[in-house]
């Protein structure tokens, strides 16, 4: 929390608040989600109509912000945002944040905001940079006090020197597959290297080629005669809370046919059945439940090595999200390593 309820912490929290009101956001003081404290809940409306929610954490204290506070905030935004109340967190420090709190929060998906970003923005000098700490994972244009700031998802742009080509409420998506040959070729290691990780997610603000990226390395695994197995959490909500609708999409894209599955354990028969080496992508898998993704870990993956005895047929699993899943980073046989755009 702010410091207690001192008056210098009320009033930095009524500083931070006045801040997104200045955009347009729709702002709450001391909001209670699911029995945590929220010093500044914000929702912004962003160009098709959704809400994108961030819950802010405002720190007036005259020393900088340690590792404890982003750990502990940290939780509650993952806590949040399974849950589905909430989309982003920030921490607001007076004093600064260290350099392992910067290298923890950005693991996390933790913004932070200082308060020379604050004054600045308050003044109207933003630069597109600190504009876009404050508003996050947000696609469209935003109103500040310099004109129109567009600011998209994962940073921002000064405003177009012409008219687009485009109209102005959809932003431009470019698709040119561009500077990611890296990241390309550590996700196609399996294809030629046996024993290169199996497991892997892909994390990085959205608007930054991600799923372009998973595409691109799904043509490359068809190519070397690969099954490729593909669920978009982003397109089919059902499967972001219901394992047996998940089990089901697989099912049909291992040629399962008709036949049915109910557990993992049926999955891996149809994955030996189809004598194929075997990839599966999990797109957008940040949207889905906590439930869902500890089932993938806990349950779906450790069956599927435990019923397929043939190593080579065991399926590699490539995920990608806007932030990484920390419990699917955690020491074990099916550690995901992770890769950040």
């Amino acid at each position: 929390m702010s410091g207690k309820g001192s008056k210098t912490g009320r009033e930095l929290e009524r500083r931070v608040a006045d801040a997104y009101r200045a955009i347009g956001a729709q702002v709450e003081h001391n909001r209670e989600l699911a029995g945590n404290q929220i010093d500044v809940y914000v929702e912004i409306e962003s160009p098709d109509r959704g809400r994108h929610r961030i819950a802010v954490e405002v720190k007036d204290w005259n020393r900088s912000v340690g590792i404890d506070v982003v750990n502990e905030f940290a939780l509650v935004v993952e806590n949040l945002r399974n849950a589905n109340l909430i989309d982003e967190g920030v921490i607001v420090s007076v004093s600064g944040f260290s350099k392992q709190v910067r290298n923890a929060a950005e693991t996390y998906g933790i913004r932070l905001l200082e308060l020379a970003d604050l004054v600045a923005i308050e003044s109207g000098q933003a630069t597109p940079k600190q504009y876009a700490t404050l508003v996050g994972d947000v696609t469209g244009a935003v109103h500040t006090g310099q004109g129109n700031i567009f600011i998209y998802s994962g940073g921002a742009q000064p405003p177009p020197t012409r008219a687009p080509d485009h109209p102005p409420d959809t932003p431009p998506i470019d698709l040119e597959f561009a500077n990611r040959e890296t990241e390309l070729q550590i996700l196609m290691k399996p294809i030629d290297n046996p024993g290169a990780p199996r497991y892997l997610q892909v994390h990085a603000p959205s608007g930054l080629g991600k799923t372009y990226l998973l595409r691109k390395a799904g043509s490359e695994y068809e190519a070397a005669g690969w099954l490729c197995a593909w669920l978009d959490f982003s397109s089919d909500e059902r499967l972001r809370h219901n394992a047996v609708r998940l089990l089901e999409r697989l099912n049909e894209q291992f040629e399962g046919g008709g036949e049915r599955v109910r557990a993992s354990a049926d999955l891996a028969q149809r994955v030996m059945r189809a004598r194929k080496q075997s990839v599966i992508f999990l797109d957008a898998v940040d949207l889905a439940s906590g439930e869902i993704r500890r089932w993938i870990k806990m349950d779906l993956i450790p069956n599927l090595e435990d019923r397929i005895h043939d190593p080579r047929l065991r399926p590699c699993f490539i995920a990608a999200g806007r932030h990484p899943i920390r419990e699917w980073a955690v020491y074990s046989r099916q550690r995901f390593e992770s890769l950040q755009l």
